[in-house]
């Protein structure tokens, strides 16, 4: 099966009271650092999406793998062509709208503002394209300081999260503009952040980082040259793991189903750690609030996948199979014990 054959949002048609999977339609790579998703509503909650609300709020970046577990370190990007007021609800058409592995895309309607999205492990691309020049918005709760704008580039610190050992837990968000934005007028009041692209189409180039502001650049140098580039490295790891399992049935829904599960076994653990301008693995212990060497792994329920995902990631993905039991000694160093659920959210 091809990547593009892949809906995420299978499974996402859950609330409070009622469960399809309590799955998120998640884009990105494999086991990655970070992941992208449509945001539906404006509220502070842990059930941000629904498959069939037309309703849109902006492309969330997230590292929820559950509503019962929340979400940390998380933002929204929203592309704007007019003034409108902060908490700004728009419109899009979903069954017209791409939510792939590799690849979003939607038209808002109220503001004529075609999102395209595609994301790596530590970085990632939105293209935006309207009649009119276009704003960015950026919304982010909680705790968040600009750190600093270039003239083409700005980095953001985050300090949202359900819970965590380490009250400072902070991410870095750096962002590359197009050569007509404006950053350095951009003004940070009450968790948004607008800036003038100043265009009708735009590429917003964003990496992010747990080690430092110095790693985000890092991580925001190595993504590739062009969207389309990108978007084709994110949809060949994907086909890459899908390739490795070939499956015949004379009804195509089972083979569909298949598919559609081996994505979501492969969206968790969401890697932990960074490699740096050196070339060495390193990642942020939240318990003594250190940069540490090394791996590291979280967002992964042991009680589930101890006897389910990680017999079938030792068959067929071994080398990933070593990096989690590194990642997941790494933890047992660092904390004394073999975390279930979440490191970073469990630990407090």
């Amino acid at each position: 099966m091809q990547t593009s054959d892949i809906d995420t949002r299978i499974g996402t048609a859950n609330t409070g009271s009622f469960s399809h999977g309590n799955t998120l339609p998640l884009t990105g790579v494999p086991f990655g650092m970070n992941y992208l998703s449509v945001q539906s509503v404006n509220e502070d909650t842990a059930w941000w999406f629904d498959p069939t609300e037309p309703q849109f709020t902006g492309i969330r970046l997230t590292h929820q793998p559950s509503p019962w577990i929340n979400d940390f370190q998380h933002l929204q990007f929203l592309a704007l062509t007019q003034a409108i007021a902060p908490n700004f609800e728009g419109d899009y058409r979903p069954q017209e709208a791409t939510f792939a592995p590799d690849y979003l895309r939607l038209v808002e309607q109220t503001q004529g503002v075609t999102y395209e999205a595609t994301n790596s492990t530590t970085g990632g691309a939105l293209r935006f394209t309207a009649s009119n020049h276009l704003t960015l918005r950026l919304t982010m709760p909680k705790r968040v300081t600009l750190v600093e704008t270039t003239t083409h580039t700005l980095t953001l610190a985050l300090q949202n999260f359900s819970a965590c050992i380490d009250p400072d837990f902070t991410m870095w968000c750096t962002l590359r503009l197009p050569d007509t934005a404006e950053p350095a007028t951009a003004r940070l009041v009450d968790g948004q952040l607008d800036v003038a692209l100043n265009t009708n189409q735009a590429t917003v180039w964003f990496a992010t980082s747990f080690i430092s502001a110095a790693q985000a650049a890092v991580n925001l140098n190595r993504l590739p040259a062009s969207f389309e580039e990108l978007r084709a490295a994110d949809a060949a790891a994907w086909q890459a793991k899908f390739d490795l399992i070939a499956i015949t049935d004379h009804h195509p829904q089972r083979v569909a189903t298949f598919y559609h599960n081996l994505y979501r076994a492969l969206l968790f653990p969401m890697q932990f750690y960074e490699t740096t301008e050196t070339g060495e693995t390193v990642h942020y212990d939240t318990t003594s609030r250190t940069v540490r060497p090394g791996k590291l792994f979280t967002n992964n329920g042991f009680w589930d996948t101890y006897k389910t995902a990680y017999p079938f990631y030792s068959l067929l993905l071994p080398t990933e199979y070593h990096n989690f039991l590194e990642g997941f000694l790494n933890s047992y160093r660092e904390t004394g014990f073999l975390l279930g659920g979440s490191r970073l959210m469990n630990v407090a």
